[in-house]
C-alpha cells in the first residue's frame, strides 16, 4: 500500500540529512507506528508520504487517498463540527448540504453527533481531535496518517481513542502509519514497530500480541523493554 525506495531529506543550508536511505513497505491493512527521538526524523517522513514535504531523492508509492490526522486536530475555529469534518469533501466539489449529509456516520462512528452544531472552543481535546479523525475518514481514504496524534491528551481520552482507532481500523479496513512518541502506545495499537534514529531506520518489530493487549501481562512488558533498549542504545 505503500512504498518507499531509498528515500533521503536535506533541508537547504542544513550540513546534515534529515532522511538517509529510507526503505519502508507497509501492507494493505497494516497498522504500523513509527517511533524515535525527538528530530529522528519520523514527522518528516510522515509529511513526505501525505506529500506536505518533497523528498530530495528516492521514491515513493502511495494510492491518491489518504488523509491525515494531525497533533492538534487543526480545526478552523469558526466552523462547526460538522463543517469542519466536512472541510475534505466541501474542498474536493462537494455542495455543503451534501457534504453535511455524507459526514454524518463519521461524527457518529467518533461520538460527535450530539456536538454536530458546536464550535472547535466549545469542545474538550479529546472532541477536537474526533473531530480531526471524523475530517480524515469522510473522504474515505485507503490510508490513514496520524502524527502523534494524542500525544496532548490525558490519559483517559487517550485510552478512549486508541479503542476507537481499533475499531475503525478494523471495520474501514484501512492502512494506517502512525507517528508516536511512546513505546507503550505503539505496542497497544501497531502489527509493526518502525524505530527511527539519526534520520535511517534503526530497527523493526513485529508486535505478536492479539487484540485487546493487556498493558500489564508479561509478553507486553517484555516487548516493550525490547525496544527500550534498542530505543535507548
Amino acid at each position: 500500500m505503500i512504498e518507499l525506495k531509498n528515500i533521503h531529506k536535506q533541508y537547504p543550508g542544513v550540513p546534515k540529512e534529515t532522511l538517509k536511505d529510507i526503505n519502508l513497505a507497509v501492507q494493505d491493512e497494516e497498522l504500523v507506528c513509527l517511533i524515535g527521538p525527538s528530530g529522528c526524523g519520523k514527522s518528516t517522513l510522515l509529511q513526505i508520504i501525505a506529500n506536505l514535504e518533497e523528498a530530495t531523492s528516492g521514491t515513493i508509492e502511495v494510492p491518491d487517498e489518504m488523509s491525515m490526522v494531525f497533533q492538534s486536530g487543526a480545526l478552523l475555529p469558526w466552523l462547526t463540527v460538522e463543517q469542519n469534518a466536512a472541510f475534505g469533501l466541501t474542498a474536493k466539489g462537494k455542495n455543503k448540504k451534501e457534504a453535511a449529509r455524507e459526514v454524518k456516520p463519521f461524527l457518529a462512528m467518533v461520538g460527535l453527533t450530539e456536538l454536530a452544531q458546536k464550535y472547535p472552543h466549545e469542545l474538550s481535546g479529546g472532541q477536537r481531535q474526533r473531530v480531526g479523525i471524523a475530517r480524515a475518514l469522510a473522504i474515505k481514504p485507503r490510508v490513514l496518517l496520524l502524527d502523534e496524534p494524542f500525544s496532548a491528551l490525558d490519559p483517559k481520552t487517550t485510552h478512549e481513542l486508541h479503542e476507537d482507532l481499533l475499531k475503525i481500523w478494523r471495520e474501514q479496513k484501512l492502512t494506517i502509519l502512525m507517528v508516536s512518541h511512546l513505546i507503550e502506545e505503539s505496542v497497544s495499537l501497531a502489527d509493526r514497530i518502525v524505530l527511527m534514529k539519526d534520520g535511517v531506520i534503526a530497527d523493526t518489530f513485529k508486535v505478536p500480541l492479539t487484540y485487546p493487549r493487556r498493558e500489564n501481562g508479561l509478553p507486553f512488558h517484555e516487548l516493550v523493554q525490547k525496544i527500550r533498549k534498542e530505543f535507548f542504545k
